[in-house]
């Protein structure tokens, strides 16, 4: 059979520290474990034009800007997809912004859905 779930890590990252800026960051992470034991939550600030995502099994990225500067949210889009060794959801609100996600795939070769 399945094996059950023992613990869920989540991490939360942004190029700005929402800490700073009123994000609560470190009162949510307090609240999580708290409230569910068998869960991590992590936020932290990091700049994926220049660092390595971390490997996750499941990706969320939540409305990439990424037609304000194409190539660096290439570099971005591009560092998130080769760290994730599962599923990778980008989620945009916009046509033009669903069509750079839609090229780095393309041109990564990667297998992807639009919807």
């Amino acid at each position: 059979g399945r094996q059950a779930i023992q613990k869920i890590s989540i991490l939360g990252s942004d190029v700005d520290d929402w800490n700073q800026k009123g994000g609560y960051w470190r009162e949510k992470e307090r609240y999580v474990s708290r409230k569910f034991p068998a869960m991590n939550l992590r936020f932290c600030q990091l700049d994926l034009a220049k660092a390595q995502h971390p490997e996750s099994a499941l990706t969320l990225a939540i409305h990439p800007e990424c037609t304000i500067n194409i190539p660096l949210w290439k570099t971005i889009i591009s560092n998130v997809i080769n760290a994730t060794t599962g599923t990778c959801l980008i989620a945009t609100f916009k046509d033009h912004e669903m069509e750079v996600v839609r090229d780095v795939c393309q041109e990564m070769c990667q297998n992807f859905e639009v919807h």
